[in-house]
């Protein structure tokens, strides 16, 4: 990513017919859905919320702090902040559990050694 470029703090995503603008650091995770990107994130009330974006995976990962987001899976995306526990398989792959949500997420071969510090 270009270094000049400040890290992403907003996403503007269309809920119904409102635009939002979620606070990066209120993600949960973000979810390649074809050319979208569905992103989850807690809402006003600390409710589990989730809006699409028309905006490729790729792009936002780009521009996300790479101290706070990492890739876990080719269309997965997890704000490091909200792992409650990541659980090592034995085929070399993982789950990750975010705080306070349903969802586990695949943690794929190519990127279980970003978890190997935890």
């Amino acid at each position: 990513a270009d270094s000049r470029m400040e890290p992403l703090r907003w996403i503007k995503a269309q809920v119904g017919q409102t635009l939002r603008l979620i606070p990066v650091d209120d993600s949960d995770f973000l979810r390649a859905e074809d050319k979208y990107t569905t992103v989850a994130w807690r809402g006003d009330h600390g409710e589990a919320a989730e809006a699409v974006v028309r905006v490729p995976l790729k792009e936002l990962a780009a521009r996300l702090d790479s101290a706070q987001f990492a890739q876990v899976h080719r269309s997965v995306i997890v704000n490091l902040h909200r792992v409650s526990q990541v659980t090592r398989s034995l085929n070399e792959t993982a789950e990750v559990h975010l705080a306070g949500r349903p969802e586990v997420l695949p943690v794929s071969r190519s990127f279980v050694h970003l978890f190997r510090q935890m």
